[in-house]
């Protein structure tokens, strides 16, 4: 028998878990996981800075990001786009975790974005 009421399930806060990462020579990310507050830089697409949270492989997993300055998610630093918020908005998307990690990346050729992650959380 099912219970009279909706049951809501809640999976644990993921923002806590980001991490700084660098891929060849440029200016270090910072990322702060108590306020979700970070920056990426990218010189090219050899040398990279960027943020990256760990993750289950194919599974779901929604990403609230305020886009201060222009970023992408992806699933590797270089890899494909699997999300793109708008700059100067706050959105949520519903992403698939890949290769073990849900990256944010600069969106541009070269140069330094600001963001904030108000929430990661599992689906």
């Amino acid at each position: 028998m099912l219970p009279p009421f909706p049951v809501l399930f809640v999976t644990p806060e993921l923002r806590g878990l980001g991490t700084v990462a660098l891929l060849g020579s440029a200016t270090a990310a910072t990322y702060d996981p108590a306020t979700g507050v970070g920056s990426v830089t990218r010189v090219d697409g050899s040398n990279q800075s960027y943020v990256t949270f760990p993750v289950t492989n194919g599974r779901a997993y929604a990403i609230n990001i305020t886009a201060t300055q222009p970023v992408l998610v992806r699933n590797t630093p270089t890899g494909p786009v699997i999300y793109g918020p708008a700059t100067g908005t706050t959105s949520t998307a519903l992403v698939v975790g890949a290769s073990g990690a849900i990256v944010i990346t600069f969106s541009g050729a070269a140069g330094t974005s600001a963001f904030t992650i108000n929430s990661l959380r599992a689906r």
